[in-house]
């Protein structure tokens, strides 16, 4: 098919451009899917480890499987950006609000009962959004340079320790 098909496992918090698996309209139309929009808000309502509660802002026409819920706002008073933001910053909160035992899953009366503070207006929003922007990128450079020492690092460790007990290297 041509038709984006999104999983919760593909909720990564992310910007998501490309989806893994697509679907045929002839699907679309047989099982009433909607597709949904750009900037909608995506978030995963139930899923193995990490995955209920993972977000992520659609940036290319798709629809969804069973286990994703859809928020489309009005953007005259919502920035999707700002949502999808607030949604990431209360990943845990969402997550605890998950009901069943077994697998927890969350539905749609915990998403329309949680509460975000909103900003006056869409531009406060946008402000907010790239500020957060600038940061996360800053912080998410500084995790890669320090995972990359990490590995460097643990590489020097393996070999230090090989060269020790197989003889190659002499201890004093």
């Amino acid at each position: 098919g041509d038709v984006n098909w999104i999983k919760t496992g593909e909720l990564q918090n992310n910007r998501l451009f490309e989806v893994e698996e697509k679907i045929t309209q002839i699907a679309v139309e047989e099982c009433s899917l909607q597709i949904l929009p750009l900037n909608s808000v995506l978030i995963a309502m139930y899923g193995q480890g990490k995955t209920r509660g993972m977000t992520a802002l659609l940036k290319t026409p798709s629809t969804t499987n069973q286990a994703c819920a859809a928020l489309i706002v009005n953007s005259k008073k919502l920035s999707s950006n700002f949502l999808w933001h607030c949604l990431i910053g209360a990943y845990n909160a969402i997550r605890a609000d998950a009901e069943g035992s077994g697998q927890p899953n969350l539905n749609s009366e915990n998403i329309k009962k949680f509460h975000i503070t909103l900003p006056s207006s869409v531009e406060e929003q946008e402000c907010i959004c790239n500020y957060l922007e600038k940061k996360c990128t800053a912080i998410d450079t500084a995790i890669e340079q320090k995972q990359e020492l990490i590995v460097k690092l643990t590489e020097y460790k393996k070999s230090l320790i090989y060269e020790c007990v197989t003889g190659k290297k002499e201890i004093n």
